[in-house]
């Protein structure tokens, strides 16, 4: 006899395999995750990344002195018989010329303002700045150093000789790149009391002539060297140069936006920027002036109040004592029965028959 059977097929899928599969590629995933944040944070990536948002976000600053440069220089040099003209050239040129380079706008502004101040030649000072400027940064002394030796020099060429102690604060910001310009013009030495120094100082060759050297080297070079504009940029490739760079071209960068910005506006008739700031801050102050204004009946209406509170006080205060004592009575009261209780209980105390 033949018995029916019956083939059954389990069609259930073994998930194991699968979910071992993407908990291996997860745990792989946050591995490498965790290793690739390791290394970020080991190369000091992250702080690169930080700094150039922080950068970003501190350049409006920067951005609006930039403008404000632009836009002032002309009425500046105005005040020291310069067209308008020709203060547009030198800043312009200024502006070409120190792309790329991490002094500012606003330094090399003050600089040549400084040596137009001598000269009355805008043009002139402006190829005396970039220059000196060049071969500062060649030097490779900290900012500092580089701002005290423009200082000095400019000192030393308003007074048209030079000074031991400002001297040596050139040459201790350059001492290469000065050696470069006394080989130039024929001298050995550039220490305090050496060849150019005292021919500078009796004379026989003037700042002007040092200045006019400086220009050359700047854009020719001389005696096989590099010109002074090449070995500043040759200078400033370092990486915190090159932060500072990366500042400046930002704050460049954000200017151009907020002209364009004042520009639009302007021609859209409602002032620019700064009139539409000075209309807020004119209209700040009436409503601060109509506060003030009415701020003594303010504080006479408030002042009528004042013994209303002082009787809501005292009232408050009343109650708050009262409160305050009666616990305390309602607390001496339970220790007291707590204590008879506990004497009755015992029997060896007087008190025990005693009523509370």
């Amino acid at each position: 006899m033949a018995v029916a059977g019956a083939l059954i097929y389990s069609t259930e899928i073994d998930k194991n395999g699968f979910k071992n599969g993407l908990n291996s590629l997860e745990n792989s995933v946050n591995s490498t995750g965790t290793k690739i944040k390791n290394i970020v944070a080991a190369l000091g990536i992250d702080k690169i990344i930080s700094t150039a948002f922080g950068i970003l976000n501190n350049s409006i600053d920067g951005a609006i002195s930039r403008l404000d440069t632009l836009n002032n220089y002309p009425k500046v040099m105005s005040n020291l018989g310069i067209s308008s003209e020709d203060a547009q050239k030198s800043i312009s040129k200024m502006s070409d010329k120190l792309s790329g380079l991490p002094t500012t706008l606003d330094a090399g502004a003050q600089a040549v303002q400084r040596f137009t101040s001598a000269n009355k030649d805008v043009n002139k000072s402006t190829d005396y700045f970039l220059a000196f400027n060049n071969a500062l940064l060649a030097g490779g002394a900290s900012a500092e150093i580089q701002a005290n030796a423009l200082e000095q020099l400019s000192q030393m060429y308003a007074v048209g000789t030079v000074d031991a102690q400002a001297w040596r604060s050139v040459l201790t910001a350059m001492p290469a790149q000065l050696q470069q310009v006394a080989t130039y013009m024929g001298y050995t030495s550039t220490a305090v009391g050496g060849d150019l120094y005292t021919a500078l100082q009796k004379g026989k060759v003037s700042m002007e002539d040092l200045m006019q050297a400086m220009v050359k080297l700047n854009t020719e070079g001389a005696n096989g060297f590099q010109t002074f504009e090449q070995q500043a940029r040759n200078s400033t490739s370092g990486i915190a140069t090159s932060i500072t760079v990366a500042k400046t071209q930002i704050v460049k960068g954000v200017a151009d936006i907020i002209n364009s910005f004042d520009q639009f506006l302007k021609d859209e008739g409602l002032g620019g920027i700064g009139e539409i700031v000075s209309n807020i801050g004119k209209k700040s102050k009436e409503v601060l002036d109509l506060i003030a204004n009415n701020l003594p009946g303010i504080l006479s209406s408030v002042k009528e109040l004042i013994p209303y509170i002082k009787s809501a006080s005292i009232i408050w205060a009343s109650w708050k004592v009262g409160t305050t004592v009666q616990n305390i009575i309602t607390g001496f009261q339970k220790a007291k029965l707590t204590l008879a209780l506990y004497t009755m209980e015992t029997g060896r105390s007087k008190y025990c028959t005693r009523t509370i």
